[in-house]
């Protein structure tokens, strides 16, 4: 696994160039994951770029939310790209732009998407900071890194999720900022927090880092409500408008207040309306055949959730419930595999001494996450199946 926290040279000229770059000619476009790291990387972004004290206008960005997975993320690039994002009549005006692309939190994007757009006449340079394994694989895809620059997975141990890589690397760039409205002060516990609950060191339900992830659950993952947390988050660190503050302080505390107690309803639905189905061995190999999990060697225990069940927060529940499993079978297993019909979503869980990695078994079926903890979209036919063997 390779470290870098050191920002190196070819990632700091074009995080300083997206940043300051003062040519109209230059198209910043930000595309970012929408679960809490990803969001995160964009309340970073928006607060550094808004304090910096450059001479000029400088021209905004544009931001795109993408959940996780190779094809939501072309479909993202796609349209801002192709003639149905800008239309015929503007192509060859577009083209003569050169675009900036900074991908974090989604390091299973495809290289070879940029370089098509590079063959149909745009100029692009591209940079994706992550922490999940998957961004390894770009490395082989990367045709000249020197021309492209890329950050690599940091271990998770160290708490680093995408968020904290962004706002270290832009610390490190020397950037100069309003020295009476300065990122480092105020984000940084919000970083930390952040950090901590991505990269599954968040404690208990009472941590900093869980308050954060609650707050988030609460807004809506479309863009309207994606833009509103942004927004409230920016708001909370307007230090010359104390009035945006403290509505974004009551906001947050009521948000809070309600998702813990939707989290104890969806913890208790789990697990008294979650099936063991371990026991039925011809379906359970059927079902692993089909999530390309069998040939893990670990002992799986799995467990599927009644359709019409209405789960949030589905990381921490289910992190709740893998030491409920722990607890409740004597020989327990190494991986958890925990189904959730309604949700269309299939998270897994292993204990620290599990050997088989989670986020290697996600990634096989369109999805990503760490060695312990990760997660993928439910296929239409493994959820017709399942519904159809326990809920006829």
């Amino acid at each position: 696994m390779i470290i870098m926290l050191t920002i190196n040279t070819n990632l700091k000229k074009f995080l300083k160039e997206w940043m300051t770059s003062n040519d109209p000619e230059v198209y910043r476009i930000h595309i970012t994951h929408t679960d809490l790291d990803g969001l995160a990387c964009s309340v970073i972004l928006r607060e550094f770029y808004h304090n910096m004290i450059i001479e000029g206008r400088l021209p905004l960005f544009i931001t795109r939310y993408s959940s996780a997975g190779k094809s939501n993320i072309e479909k993202n690039i796609d349209v801002l790209f192709d003639t149905t994002g800008f239309g015929n009549s503007k192509l060859d005006f577009v083209k003569s732009r050169k675009y900036l692309v900074l991908v974090t939190d989604l390091g299973c994007v495809d290289p070879e998407i940029f370089y098509h757009y590079e063959e149909l006449g745009f100029n692009i340079r591209f940079c994706v900071i992550d922490h999940h394994q998957d961004i390894l694989n770009l490395v082989d895809k990367v045709k000249d890194p020197s021309y492209t620059p890329y950050s690599v997975v940091v271990n998770p141990e160290e708490n680093y999720s995408a968020a904290k890589l962004l706002f270290e690397y832009l610390s490190q760039c020397g950037l100069r900022y309003d020295s009476t409205h300065d990122p480092k002060q105020y984000l940084a516990d919000y970083i930390k927090a952040v950090s901590e609950y991505d990269c599954g060191h968040w404690g208990n339900s009472a941590s900093d880092s869980v308050r954060e992830q609650f707050i988030f659950s609460t807004y809506d993952k479309r863009i309207s409500g994606i833009l509103r947390y942004v927004n409230m988050m920016s708001n909370m660190y307007k230090e010359n408008d104390p009035d945006a503050v403290l509505e974004s302080k009551i906001v947050r505390d009521a948000r809070f207040n309600m998702a813990l107690e939707d989290y104890e309803d969806s913890l208790n639905s789990m697990i008294s309306r979650s099936i063991f189905i371990n026991n039925d061995e011809v379906y359970t190999d059927r079902l692993m055949q089909m999530l390309h999990i069998n040939e893990v060697d670990s002992d799986i225990l799995l467990y599927v959730c009644e359709p019409g069940t209405a789960i949030n927060n589905m990381s921490i529940v289910s992190r709740i419930l893998f030491k409920h499993v722990m607890k409740i079978h004597p020989n327990a297993p190494k991986i958890l595999i925990f189904v959730a019909v309604e949700r269309g979503v299939i998270e897994l869980r292993s204990s620290e001494d599990c050997e088989d990695n989670c986020a290697e078994i996600a990634t096989a079926n369109g999805g990503g996450g760490h060695k312990h903890a990760a997660g993928f979209p439910m296929d239409d036919t493994v959820k017709s199946i399942i519904i159809r063997k326990y809920w006829r």
